[in-house]
């Protein structure tokens, strides 16, 4: 994998999502290219932030900025939008 993310903040769950991380296998001292997620229900409710790192590949590429809501958020949570840097994709 050159991409990660990590829950640092969970609205939700009493903080139980706190250091979920994410994809399976990822390289957990990437720390390149950092940027800020939230997910979101269509309620416009935050239910969890976050960090997301890539290689300069992977940066901005769909699969790592969806990531968290695709693999976590959506399943787990039912969310439907994610944040990147303060702006919804």
């Amino acid at each position: 994998m050159s991409y990660r993310w990590i829950i640092t903040k969970d609205n939700i769950s009493d903080g139980e999502a706190v250091g979920v991380e994410g994809m399976f296998g990822c390289d957990a001292t990437l720390k390149s290219n950092p940027q800020r997620f939230s997910l979101w229900d269509d309620d416009d409710i935050c239910y969890a932030e976050g960090m997301m790192y890539s290689t300069d590949k992977d940066y901005n590429y769909e699969n790592s900025l969806f990531s968290p809501l695709w693999n976590y958020g959506s399943p787990n949570w039912g969310c439907v939008s994610i944040k990147v840097d303060g702006e919804f994709v």
